[in-house]
C-alpha cells in the first residue's frame, strides 16, 4: 500500500479482540489509537478541527494561521493536520510541557510559546492562556484560534468517531 499523505493514516487504527474471559460470551475489543501518526486519538480530532474550519471558509489553505493553547495530544494532532494543509500553527504550550512532544510540535512546523506556570490556579493559567491567545489573534490577523475546549465541534466528534 502506498501512501501519499500522512492524513491517509490518521485513523485507520487496528481494533484488537482482547480474547479476556467475561460473562454472556461477549467480547471486548480496544481500538489501537497509538498507531496514528502523533500517538494518539488526538490526530482524528485535530484532522478534524482543521478539516470543518476549511470546510466552513474559516480557513484559507495556505494563509491562515492556526492558534491553539494546548497542554496535551491535541497540540500535536492541531500540528499534524496543520502541517498537511499547509498552514502555519502556533501551539501556546505550558514552559513544562513535555520536552518531546514539544520537539514532535516543532519538526511537524509548529512555533511553539511557552507559557510560565506558577503556583498560579488552573484557572489563573487558562485565563493567562485566553489573553495570550487574543494578543497573537491581532498580531495575526488572517488567524484562527481553533479553542479545542470550547468548540461542540470537539463533542460532535467525540460522539461520532
Amino acid at each position: 500500500m502506498l501512501i501519499k499523505s500522512v492524513s491517509q493514516l490518521i485513523g485507520h487504527t487496528p481494533l484488537i479482540d482482547l480474547q479476556i474471559d467475561v460473562p454472556n460470551h461477549s467480547h471486548i475489543y480496544a481500538k489501537l489509537e497509538m498507531f496514528n501518526p502523533g500517538g494518539s486519538i488526538k490526530d482524528r480530532l485535530g484532522q478534524y478541527m482543521i478539516q470543518d474550519a476549511i470546510n466552513h471558509g474559516d480557513v484559507i489553505e495556505g494563509t491562515t494561521t492556526i492558534i491553539e493553547p494546548t497542554a496535551g495530544n491535541t497540540g500535536i494532532g492541531v500540528a499534524l493536520a496543520a502541517q498537511q494543509h499547509h498552514l502555519p500553527a502556533i501551539l501556546v504550550v505550558p514552559e513544562k510541557f513535555s520536552f518531546e512532544k514539544q520537539q514532535l510540535m516543532k519538526a511537524l512546523g509548529a512555533k511553539l510559546i511557552n507559557t510560565q506556570v506558577t503556583k498560579a490556579s488552573r484557572v489563573r493559567l487558562k485565563k493567562h492562556t485566553g489573553s495570550m491567545n487574543k494578543r497573537l489573534t491581532v498580531l495575526f490577523q488572517c488567524s484562527l484560534k481553533i479553542r479545542q475546549i470550547r468548540l461542540l465541534i470537539t463533542t460532535h466528534w467525540h460522539r461520532n468517531w
